[in-house]
């Protein structure tokens, strides 16, 4: 609460106007309350759509899919958004190819209120971009290169600014950070940019969702930069890559621990880090439900070997989703100990 009151966000029970709800994430207490609140305050304010203009929406999250490719979930205010419409956002553009809801299924238009996946993106927006549809594609290109234009003006003017205060590279610790959607990425990087030290400063020289690849690794051998991947990786061969040009990867998947390794790290205080050494990989053909056992995972090792106990990670469109160990490996109904390329296992 104090944090809202130094926003001038003044909560009711110390006499502002603020409604503040107490909730948990975790249990899911209080969700309901919120519901409730959120729509007293919208019938209190009279809040209003305009259906007859063109849709015009905000996003709330964008990712980059390996087979939809930039998605975003747009929050739908006004018009009524329909499939083959071209629209600006941010400085992406696009047109329509598909509106998912988040309860399952396409659709062909949606109506505002409504939070829904978008697809048919050029680019990546960022999360706040607002969501505009126009007239037509040519006028969306012409909109688009003049903000191009102001944004390489201004970060021209930016980069002349950085150089000038601060040219001694050894005193600074540049990063290159991965992410799986667009909103942690945007969380991430306003934390980086509180992390304060007497001596080093932090550089944050290219950003953006999606696994890593050999860009990013011959960006980061250029420029002297540690790769900082959250919920991502690369494929073997960018791995592999990445360590025959001695350019450091670290993977997390908490925000917490990897702030504090930069904060360490501005510091000098970063531990070593231990490079991993892939024994082996298996694709999942299917799941299955045991009882008193759980979920089962039929695979066939597609590379290497598998060993019981070893550390292992579940990835899916480059996306770390599971880390943790082989707890056990079976041949049938047998227990084993490793399982070879090409065999099957459980």
């Amino acid at each position: 609460k104090q944090q809202l009151a130094n926003e001038n966000l003044l909560p009711e029970d110390w006499g502002g106007k603020t409604i503040v709800v107490p909730i948990s994430a975790k249990t899911g207490e209080g969700v309901k309350d919120l519901l409730d609140m959120v729509q007293l305050q919208t019938e209190m304010m009279d809040l209003k759509a305009d259906r007859l203009c063109r849709a015009r929406g905000v996003v709330l999250e964008a990712s980059l899919d390996t087979r939809r490719g930039p998605v975003a979930t747009v929050l739908i205010t006004d018009g009524i958004l329909k499939i083959g419409e071209s629209f600006i956002c941010g400085f992406a553009g696009g047109k329509v190819r598909a509106i998912h809801l988040e309860s399952g299924g396409n659709v062909r238009d949606v109506f505002p209120g409504t939070p829904v996946e978008v697809m048919g993106f050029a680019t990546l927006p960022e999360v706040g971009d607002e969501f505009s549809v126009i007239s037509n594609a040519g006028l969306s290109r012409d909109i688009l290169s003049s903000r191009k234009r102001v944004q390489d003006d201004m970060k021209f003017s930016a980069q002349a600014l950085s150089g000038s205060i601060g040219g001694d590279d050894s005193k600074t610790v540049k990063v290159i950070l991965k992410s799986d959607v667009q909103g942690s990425l945007e969380a991430i990087r306003d934390s980086l940019s509180k992390l304060d030290s007497s001596e080093v400063r932090l550089q944050i020289v290219h950003a953006a969702c999606g696994g890593i690849n050999q860009s990013d690794i011959l960006l980061a051998q250029a420029s002297g930069s540690i790769i900082i991947a959250f919920n991502v990786k690369g494929t073997d061969k960018v791995e592999s890559e990445a360590q025959e040009k001695c350019v450091e990867i670290r993977s997390y998947t908490v925000i917490y621990k990897l702030l504090e390794d930069l904060k360490k790290a501005l510091e000098g205080k970063l531990a070593p880090i231990y490079n991993e050494a892939p024994i082996g990989r298996a694709e999942v053909l299917k799941i299955y439900n045991i009882s008193r056992i759980g979920t089962v995972a039929g695979c066939i090792v597609t590379k290497g070997k598998l060993k019981q106990k070893a550390r292992a990670r579940l990835v899916r469109d480059d996306k770390i989703i599971y880390t943790g160990s082989l707890l056990s490996l079976r041949r049938f109904k047998d227990e084993a100990s490793e399982v070879m390329e090409g065999m099957e296992c459980g």
